[in-house]
């Protein structure tokens, strides 16, 4: 991927990485929010920040260059407020159906997103989040369905934001656990929950 060209924006609070970005961040472009990054190997993986109610489609970007990039990112924002977003086609799209939507539109939305995340870390609102996190109730539920350390971050972004928006994250794990079915399989189960969870937040 040694043709990849990144833009690096940095916002109030937060940086925005655009992927083979258009050449005017007016146009609307069909988006897709990276949600992974891999390494070209497969050796390793980073987990960029939760980009709620998402508007557009989400995926992997598999190389070196990104992942060295973001990870080195991390060291001057926080990873919650670091977001990566892939540009599919460098025009204006005129693909029927396709979500699309211009970069300064994204950075105005981004913005939004960045001071609700940090709202709860300048308020009394942190230490009942992280109790919540530490409760027997949710280590109980981690035990349950094997959830691996990746995922357990995803789902503390997930749960962060429903707490914030006031959304009861107890409740919120006991209807979809009610809906998503039983079966042996829990690597399938764990991934069905957190898509319900993205889509439930949407």
């Amino acid at each position: 991927m040694s043709d990849i060209i990144v833009d690096t924006l940095r916002i109030d609070g937060g940086i925005i990485l655009v992927i083979n970005p258009p050449l005017a961040y007016d146009e609307k472009v069909v988006l897709r929010f990276i949600n992974k990054i891999s390494k070209e190997d497969k050796s390793s993986f980073l987990f960029p920040a939760l980009y709620a109610k998402s508007l557009c489609k989400e995926g992997e970007i598999v190389s070196d260059e990104v992942y060295d990039l973001y990870d080195g990112l991390k060291r001057d924002v926080s990873y919650e407020n670091i977001f990566v977003f892939e540009a599919l086609n460098a025009q204006v799209s005129t693909y029927a159906g396709e979500n699309t939507q211009s970069i300064n539109a994204l950075v105005e939305y981004v913005k939004e997103v960045i001071k609700a995340q940090n709202d709860i870390k300048s308020t009394s609102l942190t230490d009942e989040f992280e109790a919540l996190m530490k409760s027997p109730f949710y280590n109980d539920f981690l035990n349950e369905f094997g959830f691996t350390s990746s995922e357990t971050l995803i789902l503390k972004g997930l749960f962060k934001y429903a707490f914030l928006t006031g959304i009861s994250a107890t409740e919120l794990m006991q209807e979809i656990k009610e809906n998503i079915g039983e079966g042996a399989n829990k690597k399938q189960l764990r991934k069905e929950f957190i898509n319900v969870l993205r889509q439930r937040l949407s």
